[in-house]
């Protein structure tokens, strides 16, 4: 007995369709590896400049840090000084002697800093180079 059975009809692949399928998905490929390049030449000079602001940042730091300390450095011996003797007047009950630390401890705080610093002003302009 014979069965009427639908077979599928395969169609002939065409070569040239297939090649031009083959070639557009080359370009294709091709294309997506030349945008990960651009994206990480990109990638790799971000992080770059961003080394080197860090950089900079850590050497204007540790050249702000010594300025402040050797230009401010005596107010800081002050405090150091005052609060030590307010320590030693509280210690002994000398209710006095601790008053007038506190007010000189006052005064040396309430001081303003020394201006038209133009040190300061350099560092200032902090801004330009990171906005670069």
């Amino acid at each position: 007995m014979r069965t009427n059975k639908l077979t599928p009809m395969l169609i002939p692949p065409h070569r040239e369709s297939n090649d031009a399928l083959v070639s557009s998905m080359l370009g294709n490929v091709a294309g997506c590896i030349e945008i990960l390049n651009s994206g990480a030449t990109e990638r790799e000079q971000i992080r770059a400049k961003s080394r080197a602001v860090c950089a900079m940042l850590h050497e204007r730091r540790d050249v702000m840090v010594s300025y402040l300390s050797h230009r401010y450095g005596e107010r800081n011996r002050l405090y150091d000084g005052y609060f030590a003797l307010i320590d030693r007047a509280m210690e002994s009950g000398n209710d006095e002697v601790t008053r007038l630390a506190l007010e000189s401890l006052l005064q040396v705080y309430s001081a303003p800093f020394a201006s038209g610093d133009d040190f300061m002003a350099q560092y200032g302009k902090i801004n330009s180079v990171l906005g670069e």
